[in-house]
């Protein structure tokens, strides 16, 4: 994980770059946070399965203990963002704010 997020940032050579988080496993959460740690905006597609929804419904909680405490965490990053699989137009405009056009 932390090697990926070096990775991206040396690719995007001091150009915006994103996370885009769509499924996901365990290894997910530590992608997600190295990549915020490295200030990288991350995009989570709820509807995809696994760490996307459980990060997606985290933000979505506003009381009661969190159903998955890594999830809830990642989802207070102010960095995160949240768009839903059925509006592909509100993905591809988060992906272009993000990245300029």
């Amino acid at each position: 994980s932390p090697l990926l997020s070096h990775v991206a940032t040396v690719i995007a050579g001091g150009h915006p770059s994103a996370t885009l988080v769509v499924n996901g496993g365990d290894i997910t959460y530590n992608d997600i946070a190295h990549g915020l740690t490295a200030g990288r905006p991350v995009i989570v597609v709820a509807g995809t399965g696994r760490t996307a929804d459980a990060i997606a419904t985290a933000a979505e909680q506003t009381t009661g203990d969190p159903v998955d405490e890594r999830a809830a965490r990642l989802a207070a990053s102010p960095l995160l963002r949240i768009i839903r699989l059925d509006d592909p137009d509100g993905i591809a405009s988060t992906l272009e704010g993000v990245l300029g056009e």
